[in-house]
């Protein structure tokens, strides 16, 4: 007997161990391939128009999310033909035109300097964990006990849903500490984490466990909590109006645009310039593969020699 799509496809997710961030994107791709072809039946006597959609994708998609579509529909497909309600498939043959690098962009000293300078306490603290490498998810869902001064570390962990807390995991699902530097020291520009995190801890009302969010951000989280209407990319981004946010500060500063991530990319590439070997910088920025990591570092090369 068949089974609609959308049936199996919930069949799937629930049979795999996948991480929360994944699940979303996986989702998302499959909501998509729905909008387009619709819901069908498996297996079926006429073959899945796959071309249709593919052809759309390629088309009407930028060839970034037509990547990640096709590779979060690749692996349901599968399997798909693993438990034979298809028998091949064709996202497996498919080629997305390849995708040109984005240019290596990042903040420099003077630049932050000026940032810092007409920032209020919340927003330094929050790029100065940028600048120790953390990414934007990880700093909204930083929490008070994430921070051992102690011991010099921010302890990277996936939140529980809870009274005070939501659901959350941290890219790669890993639980791993964070090294706080003494100081950041490039020219011009110098400041302590340390004292800019204790700072803004004094602001954040007691009864708030996260550190970088606003108290009505925090506010509108728990209704929505309370309401069962809170997203992943809700949990994943409980600021929504960062972005602009920080783009309108990038502006009263006269700096140009830059994205929020290009201070975690100015954070590596301060760990090429101390020529930080490629194991030990692949754990500071919590990449999965070393691959990742040196691929990052070859694209430095080119820009190493300037002044951060």
């Amino acid at each position: 007997m068949g089974k609609l799509i959308s049936m199996l496809f919930q069949e799937y997710i629930s049979t795999q161990k996948l991480a929360a961030n994944s699940i979303a994107i996986k989702k998302r791709a499959f909501k998509h391939f729905l909008s387009i072809l619709g819901d069908c039946q498996l297996p079926s006597k006429n073959e899945l128009p796959l071309q249709e959609y593919i052809y759309t994708l390629t088309e009407k998609t930028s060839a970034r999310t037509a990547e990640i579509y096709k590779r979060n529909l690749s692996s349901f497909f599968s399997w798909l033909v693993q438990h034979r309600y298809l028998k091949s498939n064709t996202f497996m043959s498919f080629q997305v035109k390849q995708i040109p690098p984005r240019p290596l962009v990042i903040f420099k000293p003077r630049e932050l300097l000026h940032i810092f300078e007409i920032s209020d306490g919340r927003w330094r603290a929050i790029m100065t964990l940028a600048l120790c490498g953390l990414r934007r998810s990880e700093i909204l869902n930083l929490c008070r006990n994430d921070i051992d001064f102690g011991t010099g570390q921010i302890l990277i962990t996936p939140k529980v849903d809870s009274f005070l807390t939501w659901e959350w995991e941290n890219k790669n699902c890993l639980r791993t500490p964070v090294p706080l530097p003494r100081t950041i020291d490039w020219g011009c520009f110098k400041i302590s984490p340390q004292k800019e995190i204790e700072e803004l801890l004094s602001l954040i009302p007691l009864g708030q466990p996260y550190i970088c969010l606003k108290p009505r951000h925090y506010s509108l989280m728990l209704q929505k909590k309370a309401e069962g209407n809170i997203s992943f990319e809700a949990c994943n981004c409980p600021w929504r109006s960062f972005t602009r946010d920080f783009g309108l500060l990038l502006k009263k500063a006269k700096v140009e645009h830059k994205r929020f991530e290009d201070l975690r990319v100015t954070y590596a590439l301060s760990l090429a310039r101390m020529k930080v070997n490629v194991k030990t910088a692949q754990k500071l920025l919590r990449h999965r593969k070393t691959l990742t990591t040196y691929t990052h570092y070859q694209r430095y090369k080119n820009i190493i020699s300037e002044d951060l």
